[in-house]
């Protein structure tokens, strides 16, 4: 069930209190600048926004429609921004910016064997219920989805999900291609408040987190989708 716009705003703050978080990724003010929602066509001001604090990373919301036009995740090596809900955001051309410069002292392209933002080795999930696996990450671990590709009826094809710096890869089961029941290690910064989390969210447990001969405190959950999930923090 949606959010009603009321509920969204009682959980929200002005726009302008994400100007500082904004200003560090932009390196400039940035609640002036200009932005249309792609649901409604609402334009305004960043600083006319809606901003949630609550959810994983920081959510801006058009004030007239609720729908989720910016999202900023920070971790500690990464900024992850997603925008899809814009139209556009406007900046302003920066004095001195590179596109003034003669070609011969602009920087060359890069180059890489992979997109940027990706490790070499990506795990690939094939579940049952690969949307459910999305959600479940999203809300345990804090990941974020940065794309899906569904079938005409809803079955997912490939999607991504970027968890801290990891890119992770899941799919729907389908002929051919049955679901296979999978484990994955993640390290988190609170093993005991992820486990938590996990059984919140519908996981079952496999192991209580608990200290063995590493230096691992270490517990397991088996989500809806028959994914295992070892989940551990450095502890000495």
């Amino acid at each position: 069930m949606e959010e009603s716009l009321d509920t969204v705003r009682d959980n929200m703050l002005d726009g302008n209190s994400a100007a500082g978080i904004l200003a560090e990724i932009f390196g400039e003010e940035m609640t002036a600048s200009p932005t249309e929602c792609n649901n409604c066509g609402r334009e305004g001001e960043l600083g006319s926004l809606l901003t949630f604090t609550q959810a994983p990373g920081l959510v801006l919301r058009c004030p007239t429609c609720s729908e989720v036009m910016l999202r900023v995740v920070q971790t500690p090596d990464h900024t992850y921004l997603d925008v899809r809900g814009a139209v556009y955001l406007r900046l302003a051309q920066p004095s001195g910016s590179q596109s003034a410069s003669p070609p011969s002292q602009r920087a060359a392209p890069s180059s890489s064997h992979k997109p940027k933002g990706y490790t070499t080795v990506s795990p690939y999930l094939i579940v049952d219920g690969a949307g459910a696996t999305i959600d479940f990450l999203t809300r345990v671990f804090g990941a974020v989805e940065l794309r899906r590709f569904p079938d005409p009826t809803g079955k997912i094809l490939h999607a991504e999900v970027r968890l801290d710096d990891t890119v992770l890869m899941v799919a729907d089961g389908g002929e051919g291609w049955p679901p296979i029941a999978s484990q994955v290690h993640v390290y988190v910064s609170d093993v005991l408040a992820t486990y938590r989390r996990a059984l919140e969210a519908g996981a079952t447990s496999v192991q209580e987190p608990v200290k063995k001969d590493d230096a691992d405190q270490r517990g397991g959950v088996k989500d809806s989708g028959g994914t295992t999930w070892w989940i551990a923090t450095k502890v000495d």
